[in-house]
């Protein structure tokens, strides 16, 4: 590992006080998108470690909203039809299911705090921190627009740092490739030294 990404993760572990290491880790599902924030990480109003949900279709893109998590470092997340699992460690094995199948909105339907079941480990895509520049076109059921998974990224020179500006969004795009409607989901930055 060299020095400079060490002293990255060193950074973002100081700015945070919580056990984890990352935010953003998503999972798409049927015109949605789950994904997961926490206080300290991202520049906007986190409170805690939460799991968001984000519609997608011909009404547009619409925040769903939210569930409370313990704060834990996640290694599994998954979408499906009705359910977001999504489980990892903190100081016990944990894994949440929760229900996005009511026009309410999410809620947890049960927590699991199972060794193996927390082990079981998945493929995370990342939107937050540590997130890659690029695209991403997401699965819709709707045919005349595009959903797409945006992550822009730009670097500042700080005397003898990089910051690293990461911003995400979610693009509905027309026939014509017009974008017709952006939601932001993560904003954030992470502190580079220079060796």
């Amino acid at each position: 590992m060299s020095a400079a990404v060490a002293a990255a993760i060193l950074t973002l572990s100081v700015a945070n006080p919580s056990r984890a290491d990352s935010d953003g880790y998503y999972c798409v599902g049927s015109d949605y998108l789950a994904y997961q924030l926490r206080a300290g990480l991202s520049t906007g109003s986190v409170s805690g470690h939460v799991l968001r949900v984000v519609r997608f279709g011909s009404d547009g893109i619409q925040f769903a909203g939210e569930v409370v998590l313990e704060d834990f470092q996640p290694h599994k997340m998954v979408c499906g039809d009705k359910q977001v699992h999504i489980g990892g460690w903190s100081t016990r094995p944990v894994e949440y299911v929760v229900d996005i199948s009511t026009p309410s909105g999410p809620s947890i339907a049960h927590v699991v705090s199972d060794p193996q079941r927390a082990s079981q480990r998945t493929s995370l895509k990342n939107l937050g921190g540590w997130a890659r520049s690029g695209s991403e076109v997401l699965p819709s059921t709707d045919r005349s627009h595009v959903f797409q998974l945006v992550v822009h990224e730009s670097e500042e020179r700080l005397g003898g740092e990089i910051l690293h500006h990461k911003r995400s969004e979610l693009l509905m795009i027309d026939a014509d490739g017009q974008v017709v409607q952006r939601l932001a989901l993560f904003e954030g930055h992470i502190v580079e030294t220079i060796d």
